[in-house]
């Protein structure tokens, strides 16, 4: 009843474009649900610290959508990077992964399945939102503090694969 029969992100989508109470109650609802999604899926059997290293790594994966950990090289720039904001060796690195896989938040696909996706478009948005936004008085987001941090990390070219990253924000904008 909610969606009228349309696929739930056309829906979300519709609803940004022409807010009404109803609409905008559908989008918060969404949201608020899928918030309760990411976070029941990150505390399955995890201890506070884990469930932190872990939400750290979706969010950077949401920054890049897909990213590739091959094992049989060295290990690539952004493998290190992950490591480091996460505050994870390379073995926990993977357990993480492999976790995230698990529990339904990431997909690994592709060659030797190096490939490793957030398991939705709008698990991603979410994920993104969240990290980065915050809502004004007039219900506009705007970046909040970490959101500006991540920026001047953005400006300052302090991320491997800037190009791919700031594509997949472009879009997110």
């Amino acid at each position: 009843d909610l969606t009228r029969g349309n696929p739930l992100t056309l829906s979300i989508m519709l609803s940004e474009n022409s807010p009404n109470d109803r609409n905008i109650s559908l989008t918060q609802n969404v949201l608020k649900n899928v918030n309760e999604y990411i976070k029941d899926r990150l505390a399955n059997n995890n201890s506070d610290n884990l469930v932190q290293k872990q939400r750290l790594l979706l969010r950077w994966i949401a920054v890049y959508k897909t990213i590739c950990i091959n094992h049989s090289s060295e290990n690539p720039p952004l493998y290190d990077f992950l490591c480091q904001e996460t505050s994870c060796s390379a073995s926990e690195l993977q357990d993480n992964l492999t976790a995230l896989v698990e529990n339904n938040l990431l997909i690994r696909w592709g060659e030797n399945e190096t490939y490793y996706t957030i398991n939705s478009e709008l698990i991603c948005r979410t994920i993104l939102q969240d990290w980065l936004l915050q809502k004004n008085e007039k219900d506009n987001y705007l970046l909040n503090p970490v959101g500006n941090s991540f920026i001047n990390k953005l400006l300052e070219k302090n991320i491997p694969y800037l190009d791919i990253a700031l594509r997949n924000l472009h879009l997110f904008a």
